[in-house]
C-alpha cells in the first residue's frame, strides 16, 4: 500500500537557503532564520511560528517585571522572582529549540522536524493555556484575576494601591497568555496540516494568500 503523501524533490527546495549563516537569535547566533528566502506560503507559516514564539517570551519577561514590582509592594514572596527567572530561561530555551526545529522543517521540507514541532509545540501550547488560568506562585492567570476582584469586593479599603496594581498586572498577564494560547494553537495547526498533507498545503495557501493580497490592493 503506497502513501498518498507527496514527497518533494530536490528542485522543490528553496534554492537560496544558507544554513551556515547563523543569524538567530540576535547576539547568540545559534541558527539560521530568514523567512525572506522562502516562498509565499512557507514564509507566512514561518512568520506565524515566529510570532507564536516571541509573544510568550515577551509575556514571561513581563511576568518577571510584574513579580519584582509586587515583591517591592509586599504582595509576593521574594522566591517568586526566582520562579519567574526559571520560567523565562526554560521557556526561552525550549521555545527557541522547538521553533527553530519547526522553521527548518517548513523551510527544508523535513517531515521529521515538522513532527517534532507538532508534538513539542503542542505541549508548550497546553502549558500556555494552563498559565492563562493558574493562580500559583508567580503566575497571574484568570483565576488570580477572579480572586483579586473578589478580595477587592470584600475589602473595605477599595483604595489599596498595591492590590489595584496587582489586579491590573494580572489582567494584562492573563490576557497575554490567552493570546499566546490562541496564536500558538494556530501555528501548531498550520504545521500539523503541512506534516499531514505534505507540500500540497503550500499550493492551497499560495492561492489563498495571493487572492487576499489582490483583494487588499
Amino acid at each position: 500500500m503506497t502513501s498518498s503523501r507527496a514527497v518533494p524533490s530536490l528542485s522543490e527546495l528553496p534554492p537560496s537557503m544558507n544554513w551556515e549563516d547563523f543569524n538567530y537569535p540576535p547576539m547568540l547566533r545559534m541558527w539560521h532564520y530568514d523567512p525572506a528566502e522562502l516562498d509565499l506560503s512557507p514564509r507566512f507559516i514561518a512568520r506565524v511560528m515566529h510570532a507564536a514564539f516571541l509573544l510568550p517570551v515577551f509575556t514571561l519577561v513581563l511576568n518577571l517585571a510584574f513579580t519584582v514590582v509586587l515583591i517591592a509592594l509586599g504582595q509576593m514572596e521574594v522566591i517568586n522572582a526566582m520562579f519567574s527567572c526559571f520560567n523565562l530561561l526554560i521557556g526561552f530555551a525550549a521555545g527557541l529549540w522547538v521553533f527553530m526545529s519547526g522553521y527548518k522543517g517548513i523551510a527544508a521540507r523535513k517531515s521529521r522536524m515538522q513532527f517534532r514541532y507538532v508534538i513539542c509545540w503542542g505541549m508548550l501550547t497546553a502549558v500556555m493555556g494552563a498559565f492563562s488560568l493558574l493562580a500559583v506562585a508567580n503566575l497571574n492567570g484568570w483565576v488570580r484575576v477572579a480572586h483579586l476582584m473578589q478580595q477587592r469586593a470584600w475589602s473595605r479599603d477599595t483604595t489599596n494601591r498595591a492590590q489595584t496594581i496587582w489586579l491590573v498586572a494580572a489582567i494584562c498577564e492573563a490576557s497575554l497568555w490567552s493570546s499566546c494560547f490562541v496564536l500558538s494553537a494556530y501555528a501548531w495547526y498550520t504545521v500539523l496540516r503541512v506534516y499531514r498533507d505534505g507540500p500540497v498545503v503550500f499550493s492551497r495557501m499560495n492561492n489563498w494568500l495571493g487572492r487576499s493580497r489582490i483583494e487588499s490592493n
